[in-house]
């Protein structure tokens, strides 16, 4: 707290005798210079998270869509083995991904700041799992563990 500067919290009371004739007021003052600056404080970490957040995901996204559309091009070549266009699809869905949580990460931020309001929204669970199953599939491979995901098809709760 600056000397000099003093927040102060005003409460007031009427006061009755027993006979309940108002004989004056209660004023309670109570310093809470504290609290005003915890809150200041929160506020401008708040703010900072938020510009934090836009900054990272314009520096993560502009790589991001060179690796896509490299990855893209890359397709295209017709003399790729299988497991070449394996390994650039799991890069293309990799990358797609990371995109995704770019933007979830964005938008809960948004929606902590009360400027949106979440919608809900359909997906393919399959596909999700199928994906995240190969980009962890390349990464246990090569520090030679083994990977293994079990889907039950027969499931259909609604979730």
């Amino acid at each position: 707290m600056t000397a000099g500067n003093l927040t102060v919290s005003i409460s007031a009371a009427p006061l009755f005798d027993d006979k309940g004739e108002f004989q004056g007021v209660v004023t309670v003052f109570r310093d809470v210079s504290r609290e005003r600056e915890l809150i200041d404080g929160i506020q401008r970490a708040d703010r900072a998270k938020s510009a934090f957040l836009a900054s990272i995901s314009h520096e993560i996204r502009t790589p991001m869509n060179a690796i896509l559309g490299f990855t893209q091009l890359l397709l295209r070549d017709s003399s790729l083995s299988a497991g070449q266009r394996q390994y650039l699809e799991t890069i293309g869905r990799s990358s797609e991904h990371l995109q995704a949580l770019i933007d979830d990460v964005l938008e809960m931020s948004k929606i902590e700041a009360g400027r949106v309001a979440a919608q809900p929204s359909t997906f393919d669970l399959r596909a999700l799992v199928d994906d995240l199953t190969g980009m962890f599939r390349l990464r246990t491979e090569a520090k030679k563990l083994r990977f293994e995901v079990e889907v039950d098809d027969g499931c259909r709760t609604p979730w």
